[in-house]
């Protein structure tokens, strides 16, 4: 029950920060996010969008408790 709430939550933020963030992505960050989004489906093929985001999620939590 946590994870559907954090699961909730997260998808909540993801909609809405797009909507607020006002930053436009310079060419160097652009190719930054794209080497980090092909790194991610090399090691997470079989994932799906739901399941990526409830991994995110898991991941800042660990590195919140670190």
């Amino acid at each position: 029950m946590r994870r559907l709430s954090l699961l909730a939550v997260a998808s909540m933020a993801l909609t809405t920060l797009p909507v607020l963030g006002c930053h436009r992505e310079g060419p160097t960050e652009e190719v930054g996010r794209k080497i980090d989004e092909t790194i991610d489906k090399l090691k997470h093929p079989d994932e799906g969008p739901l399941e990526k985001s409830g991994r995110k999620i898991d991941e800042a939590v660990d590195d919140l408790r670190d």
